[in-house]
């Protein structure tokens, strides 16, 4: 009996800014797209990998860095391809829209979202509803 191909999931994360003011909830777009991957290779915790990640692109101390623990999606764009995404919430005042840049990244909210294919907005749209109740 031939065993089916299995690939090994990915894992990545959203990152996501809320105004404390306002609760405005915004993501990071990074130049690549919505998902900040774990390096190839990287054998550390996923969630230490990924905040140290994102610390390390926008400049900030990782304690401003926060893994949610109680969100993971597995992802399934393509037939063969799995990603478990991790919801990180990045805890500064305002949102680091100079560092966002500086890494090639922008803040959009979820309509400027559209844009992206359906089942990475369904991701983007449990974010939502899972932050805001």
């Amino acid at each position: 009996m031939l065993n089916p191909t299995r690939t090994r999931a990915r894992d990545a994360a959203l990152v996501v800014h809320i105004q404390a003011t306002s609760a405005r909830l915004r993501f990071l777009c990074w130049p690549h797209g919505m998902l900040l991957d774990v390096p190839p290779g990287e054998r550390a915790c996923p969630a230490d990998t990924l905040v140290r990640r994102c610390a390390g692109l926008l400049g900030l101390p990782p304690a401003q860095v926060v893994v949610d623990p109680s969100f993971r999606v597995d992802y399934r764009p393509l037939r063969r391809s799995h990603i478990r995404i991790w919801l990180l919430q990045l805890k500064t005042l305002d949102p680091p829209f100079v560092s966002a840049a500086t890494a090639g990244g922008c803040f959009v909210d979820l309509l400027e979202a559209r844009r992206f294919d359906r089942h990475l907005l369904e991701v983007l749209s449990a974010a939502y509803a899972h932050i805001l109740g």
